[in-house]
């Protein structure tokens, strides 16, 4: 009787074997988690994500927020790398944190396609954002009232052209979008005469949006006077995913997304070489 219940025991576990109860679990693939900057991600990222996953088979897992909302992320270790369009503070290298840059991006000031404002002196930006100007005529465009869109404050968008532009001026507005790539939407569906700024990446393939001229020169042409450095931020030496998420920022695949974009790649810093 003990060897015919010994029996149907080693039966039952070897029907169990057979259904594939005691197999192991399919590994996971490796994942990075990026918290990116809304300008970055809509100028390169997006691309760039899926290229990486390609190559690489790592998967990406992506937040979107403001640059230092996401170098908090990065920090607070609940992402692995964060995308920035600013650089880090002192205080934040002292923390521990490490930036990559990788890519220059024209800074355009934009308006609604079809309207016929399409330059602009680069003597008179400032006077436009200060709200000096009042209406396009006076800048030889046409007869329409100017109205200024700009993204918060606490976006690198805004601080990085009140440095390049007004200095310690406050940009005047009269719509205020709530993340920096908003002001693209905003622009689209205000009436003609809305002016902004964004970086020149996030505007690929965009009909409904008109970069200006600046004394005579477009976004991608030399001697532009407005751009930004785009970077990668990790907490400590990135190891792993994140180090081959890094490493990627720096590959043909990356230069040639970046590029398409009419932005401009970077070599890698070497360590040290400041």
């Amino acid at each position: 009787m003990g060897s015919f219940r010994g029996g149907v025991a080693l039966a039952f576990i070897g029907a169990v074997m057979t259904l594939g109860w005691g197999s192991p679990a399919v590994a996971e693939p490796p994942t990075v988690r990026v918290a990116c900057s809304n300008q970055v991600c809509k100028s390169y990222s997006e691309e760039q994500t899926k290229a990486f996953s390609k190559e690489s088979g790592i998967q990406v897992a992506v937040t979107r927020g403001s640059s230092s909302a996401s170098i908090s992320e990065v920090f607070n270790d609940r992402m692995d790398v964060a995308s920035s369009a600013r650089e880090l503070y002192a205080e934040e290298k002292a923390r521990g944190l490490r930036e990559f840059p990788f890519c220059v991006s024209p800074i355009a000031v934009i308006t609604k396609a079809g309207c016929g404002i399409t330059a602009i002196p680069k003597e008179r930006v400032a006077a436009l954002f200060t709200g000096a100007i009042g209406n396009w005529r006076d800048l030889d465009g046409p007869d329409l009232p100017v109205a200024i869109v700009v993204p918060s404050e606490e976006t690198a968008a805004y601080r990085n052209f009140r440095v390049l532009v007004t200095g310690m001026r406050t940009i005047r507005y009269d719509f205020l979008a709530r993340d920096s790539t908003g002001v693209i939407e905003l622009v689209r569906s205000l009436p003609c005469g809305a002016v902004s700024f964004i970086g020149y990446g996030a505007l690929t393939g965009d009909a409904g949006i008109g970069a200006l001229d600046v004394s005579g020169l477009g976004p991608t042409e030399k001697g532009y006077p407005y751009a930004e450095v785009f970077r990668l931020v990790t907490k400590g030496e990135p190891t792993g995913p994140a180090q081959a998420f890094v490493d990627f920022a720096f590959s043909q695949t990356s230069r040639s997304i970046i590029e398409a974009h009419g932005m401009v790649p970077l070599a890698r810093e070497v360590e040290g070489s400041k």
